[in-house]
């Protein structure tokens, strides 16, 4: 480390170090109009001008590009220093008295009028544009002449094609001299445009280096090859030299890591219709038309507006929206489909509802339909409060097409009503609510791994397995099996683990009135399954295929067994019950009875391979909710007695005599208190059929 004096105290510098750097260190603040960080000093400005003392000497340096050295004394605020950046400041004034940096610092000096004659220039030739161009690579810029020629330009004073049109000198100009136009019109042959945003749907740009979006998984900045100068031109690299952990290596290569799985679950998300595939409705074509997807960014408080409800166009608050409904759905043009989407009309019911709450004033809105299909819980209670209570108004129409109407940006829609006459509206917005489809990519890995599709490339299932393809183990789920929203996407879990899923028959001479149900191969590994569950009696029927949550079997024999003997309608008894059961059944881990408990019967016969199977038991840790199962028995071993009455209860030292969802939930805890790691309420019959669905909270 150097030691000198700035200022009259003992400071300390690296070798190497300018004193501007130091100064900053210290908290000692040095004008400058010519200095980055990411740049080597040149001085030109000299605003950053200071004392050096030494042997009785002063001189003056420019602090940006004079190095520390041992016992130097340096001085950043003397009159003398006071009087020699007030004059630089006067002269810039007189060069460029319209740019905003010189006039706030002729104010912070004290100037109202230069001494000198003005002029009507915007460029101090301070060089930060043509060093950052040198530094990315490029070179196209430099500064050119001599004496009151001195400016920036290209060579020849033409267009260069060597211009990338990066923007780096319209960034780094700290008066506005070089500006996106100006690169245009005098610089670069290339068209400049800023790299749009995929997470604000183009409305806004983003950087080179860039975090995806604000929650995104791994929230860590990614570099963009396609768009990054360093890949283009071997320049630049300064994200390197700011980060301090040395994070960024350039030098990286893409690499393919093989792993062993037991299934694969093909979950490519979905995709938007595109409208620019036709110009029907003048997409892309003039900025206040807008896709959903892009109007939800409008109003989201991150999106590039801060959540204000303005027209792309001018920022102006919008007074009429319209939204154009199955865009890209329900139709049979080219590039559309001919299926309903399923969320386009629920959205766009959202999108005018918020819209409303986003306005100062009384807003507009209308939704043109073919159709409503509000379908989901509740969705259709939320169209009739945004119809009754709300205001959004509902037009029956279709609309072919959107007209600019003139040049205040307000957009012409024609209609026909539904008394039959024609009708034309104005509107600020127009919201085109776009379908969703299968991606490219969704296809082509479905293909290569063999995947069958339909004829609008969804996954192809069946009802009672969606989420189970052709391909054993491979798995689909979300809007890859069909059109879907975020609740109806992870409404299916399936714990494939070993792969495959496997059905149990129940062994020969058992009682033909217990059911069991088809469960995975393998053990189980994961916290929360949802299973393929097929009801069989023992003659190998299929009473009830559908989903039941966790590994278990339903009983049907115990106390209810003389409820089925008496119903004629057992098979419907059934199915009520394994309904109930898929609330009921809960299971996820190694329980107690791997140790030897009471289901060592079962567990050793799966062991043996006498049954087919994976490790069921009974229960993990029982709740009878009655208080009485004496009559169940082990499935694998018909003669053998499991627990008798209240057993499983005294077991843990708890009897349950009353039935109720609050008596079960205390059960539940004090199972778990205990060291259960599994809970299994095992239903049976009508009993089962007593309780609503519950949830342990």
């Amino acid at each position: 480390m150097i030691s000198f004096t700035l200022n009259g105290k003992t400071v300390q510098g690296k070798e190497g170090e300018y004193l501007l750097k130091v100064a900053e260190e210290h908290g000692i603040e040095i004008p400058t109009l010519c200095h980055h960080k990411a740049l080597e000093p040149a001085g030109m400005c000299r605003l950053c001008t200071v004392e050096m003392h030494y042997g009785g000497r002063v001189k003056h340096v420019t602090a940006c590009n004079y190095p520390v050295w041992e016992g130097m004394e340096i001085k950043t605020d003397t009159e003398g220093i006071h009087q020699i950046r007030k004059l630089i400041v006067e002269m810039l004034l007189a060069r460029c008295p319209k740019v905003p940096v010189i006039k706030d610092l002729a104010d912070q000096y004290g100037i109202k009028e230069p001494r000198f004659k003005t002029e009507d220039d915007d460029c101090i030739l301070c060089g930060l544009c043509t060093r950052i161009c040198d530094k990315m690579g490029s070179g196209a810029i430099s500064l050119t002449g001599r004496g009151v020629e001195f400016k920036v330009d290209t060579p020849f004073h033409v267009q260069t094609d060597v211009c990338m049109a990066c923007g780096a000198c319209a960034y780094i100009c700290p008066t506005g001299h070089i500006s996106t136009d100006k690169i245009k019109e005098l610089i670069t042959k290339h068209t400049l445009k800023p790299i749009p945003s995929e997470y604000e749907m183009g409305l806004a740009g983003r950087k080179p280096v860039y975090v995806p979006y604000a929650q995104a998984v791994p929230n860590t900045p990614v570099i963009d090859r396609t768009q990054c100068v360093h890949f283009k031109t071997g320049g630049c690299r300064i994200c390197t030299e700011f980060c301090e952990v040395n994070a960024i290596d350039h030098m990286q290569e893409d690499e393919i890591i093989e792993i062993d799985v037991g299934s694969v679950i093909i979950a490519p998300g979905t995709q938007s219709f595109d409208p620019a595939i036709h110009d029907t409705f003048g997409y892309k074509k003039h900025p206040n038309i807008v896709t959903s997807l892009e109007f939800e960014r409008i109003l989201s408080a991150s999106g590039p507006y801060g959540g204000h409800l303005v027209r792309p166009s001018d920022h102006k608050e919008p007074e009429k929206i319209a939204w154009l409904q199955c865009i890209g759905s329900r139709d049979e043009h080219l590039g559309a489909h001919g299926y309903c989407s399923g969320v386009c009309c629920t959205y766009a019911i959202k999108e005018a509802m918020l819209a409303k709450d986003h306005s100062t004033e009384d807003l507009d809105t209308a939704i043109f339909y073919i159709d409503i299909r509000t379908y989901g819980k509740d969705f259709e209670r939320y169209y009739n409060r945004a119809k009754d209570e709300v205001g959004v108004r509902f037009v029956k129409s279709k609309v072919t097409n959107v007209i600019p109407a003139d040049d205040s940006g307000k957009l012409l829609i024609c209609y026909v009503n539904e008394d039959g006459k024609r009708v034309e509206e104005e509107f600020d917005i127009v919201v085109l609510s776009v379908g969703l489809m299968v991606s490219p990519e969704g296809v082509e890995l479905a293909k290569r791994l063999g995947v069958d599709m339909d004829h609008y490339n969804f996954a192809k299932t069946n009802s009672f397995e969606p989420v189970v393809s052709n391909v054993p183990g491979i798995y689909v789920c979300g809007a890859f099996q069909a059109p879907k929203d975020i609740p109806a996407s992870g409404s299916y879990e399936l714990d494939v683990t070993s792969g495959g899923v496997k059905k149990i028959q129940v062994p020969s001479g058992y009682d033909s009135n217990t059911y069991t149900i088809s469960v995975k191969s393998g053990e189980a590994k994961t916290e929360k399954k949802q299973v393929k569950v097929n009801i069989i009696d023992g003659a190998g029927r299929t009473l009830m295929p559908g989903l039941i949550e966790g590994h278990g079997h339903l009983q049907m024999n115990g106390n209810s067994l003389a409820d089925i003997e008496n119903n004629r309608n057992w098979e419907e008894l059934a199915v009520r019950s394994a309904a109930k059961a898929k609330m009921a059944l809960m299971s996820g881990f190694t329980t107690w009875r791997d140790a030897g408990g009471m289901g060592a019967g079962l567990r050793k016969s799966i062991d043996a391979g006498v049954v087919d199977g994976p490790r069921i038991y009974p229960s993990g840790a029982f709740i009878g909710p009655t208080g009485s199962h004496a009559d169940f028995r082990n499935f694998t071993t018909p003669n053998e007695t499991v627990y008798g009455a209240n057993s499983a209860g005294s077991r843990l030292g708890m009897t349950f005599t009353a039935d109720g969802v609050d008596m079960i939930k205390a059960g539940a805890r004090q199972n778990f208190m205990q060291g259960a790691t599994q809970i299994k309420i095992m239903s049976s019959g009508g009993v089962a059929s007593a309780f609503d669905p519950w949830q342990l909270d």
